[in-house]
């Protein structure tokens, strides 16, 4: 199960929405539950001070969708020490970790997916469009991880 572990190594992150969407930031504590965080708009970024054995992900505030993380689905940062820097003058500092939050490469048909998702409001339409049976397969799917997500964000902001 994902969830943070020990919390022994600091690291020090910036965060970088590179996506043309609203970011929900989401840290994985210690029972495996997501944390919201913070919300990110396109081109935002936020500073973060974590562990290395502290998982975030990071989720599209409108689809549900998972979104990508320096090309991984989950975030786990690197130790401070990796990020000495010295200066002209003799002076250490350390240095953010940066990571690019992006979208993941899909195929057209998921990017299709997707988009009716938007115009969806409940599965019961999903019936109604003239599409392909395989198709209403995967748009139910896809609808199901949609509506799945926003009750867990519902049931982890109620249990707060």
């Amino acid at each position: 199960m994902l969830r943070s572990r020990d919390s022994n190594i600091r690291s020090f992150v910036k965060f970088k929405n590179c996506s043309c969407r609203v970011v929900e930031v989401h840290w994985i504590n210690f029972h495996g539950n997501n944390i919201h965080y913070s919300n990110l708009k396109c081109g935002e970024t936020i500073v973060v001070n974590t562990f290395t054995t502290h998982p975030w992900i990071f989720i599209c505030q409108k689809t549900g969708e998972r979104l990508r993380v320096n090309n991984n689905e989950v975030f786990l940062a690197k130790p401070w020490f990796n990020f000495i820097a010295n200066s002209d003058n003799g002076l250490v500092s350390v240095e953010r970790e940066e990571a690019q939050i992006h979208i993941a490469l899909k195929s057209l048909k998921d990017i299709c997916l997707w988009k009716i998702i938007y115009l969806i409001r409940q599965k019961d339409d999903i019936d109604y469009l003239q599409i392909p049976k395989t198709l209403k397969n995967d748009l139910a799917y896809f609808f199901y991880l949609s509506t799945r997500y926003r009750e867990i964000e519902s049931e982890n902001s109620t249990s707060e």
